[in-house]
């Protein structure tokens, strides 16, 4: 690939719209985060930012969550896990649609997402990680996230998510819809066959 050709590729990247993961909840780029009328095409309530950079621009309407990681294989992602994952699950149950983003939407918040799915879906990091990119084709995670992110799945995903339900649910008796986890569980079997099972 020609270096003319790798600079259409981040412009293309940097200029795609936030994409649709599930029902009210979007996967995008910082620029995404600043585009009022896609965050009001989109029903944005609420914005998850997950990068190392400084959060300067802020619409006074949403609810926002800054995250500080950087994207290296070494960073501790993991350790984030509990409270973005929160973050997300709160939003989706009061139908309050987030916007989970990093710099370009490929790595931290994609990872972040994965991390979302294996907590409630009981799926595995590879799993996650195929569901995701094929919503969002642009998503490579690296290699240390997606270590961390396979570790979670396996060995800590369903305590998190006890601990999330536990927490929501003792806040509002119309948390924890089950119809809402079905329908998702329909829409990953779509693109993941099988890879759910749909109570």
């Amino acid at each position: 690939m020609s270096i003319e050709e790798k600079i259409q590729k981040i412009r293309k990247i940097r200029h795609s719209e936030m994409s649709e993961i599930l029902p009210n909840l979007f996967l995008g780029s910082r620029l995404n985060s600043t585009n009022k009328e896609e965050i009001r095409k989109n029903g944005i309530c609420r914005i998850l930012a997950i990068h190392d950079r400084k959060e300067e621009h802020r619409f006074d309407f949403l609810n926002y969550k800054f995250i500080k990681i950087s994207d290296s294989a070494d960073a501790n992602i993991s350790d984030v896990f509990g409270e973005a994952v929160q973050f997300i699950h709160e939003a989706r149950i009061r139908d309050e649609p987030v916007l989970v983003h990093c710099l370009m939407g490929q790595s931290r918040s994609a990872t972040v997402i994965c991390a979302y799915l294996a907590t409630f879906y009981e799926l595995d990091g590879p799993t996650c990680l195929q569901f995701v990119r094929k919503r969002r084709k642009q998503v490579n995670p690296n290699v240390g996230f997606i270590m961390q992110l396979n570790k979670y799945a396996k060995n800590f995903a369903s305590l998190e998510r006890a601990r999330i339900i536990e927490i929501t649910s003792s806040s509002s008796s119309n948390l924890n819809n089950p119809h809402l986890l079905n329908n998702d569980s329909q829409i990953i079997n779509k693109y993941c066959p099988f890879a759910v099972n749909i109570v």
